[in-house]
């Protein structure tokens, strides 16, 4: 139903599931709850999607660059929000160096 909804935004923040994970205590209920939600919320088909409608996807709260070559490379968000600026800044100054070197 997407494609026929207007949407007036300009972007979507998105927590980042998995994170919860790491903070809350891991019952079954909130496995099943997190993964439902990460599945749901962070779909390459809906940010690919929402991108081509010129809404920018931007996903909090990444730490690890793990999370931000999923951020970035396979989802294909806008940005990311983190609590560690320098981690993000030494990924992404590999990642421009490793592209332009292929």
């Amino acid at each position: 139903m997407l494609p026929f909804v207007k949407l007036k935004e300009s972007f979507l923040l998105v927590a980042f599931p998995k994170v919860m994970l790491r903070r809350f205590p891991s019952s079954r209920i909130m496995k099943v709850f997190t993964y439902a939600a990460d599945w749901l919320l962070l779909s390459p088909i809906l940010i690919r999607h929402l991108r081509k409608r010129g809404i920018q996807t931007y996903i909090w709260v990444l730490n690890k660059k793990d999370e931000f070559t999923l951020a970035f490379e396979k989802l294909g968000a806008a940005g990311v929000m983190t609590d560690y600026p320098t981690e993000l800044s030494d990924y992404v100054e590999q990642s421009v160096k490793s592209k332009q070197w292929q």
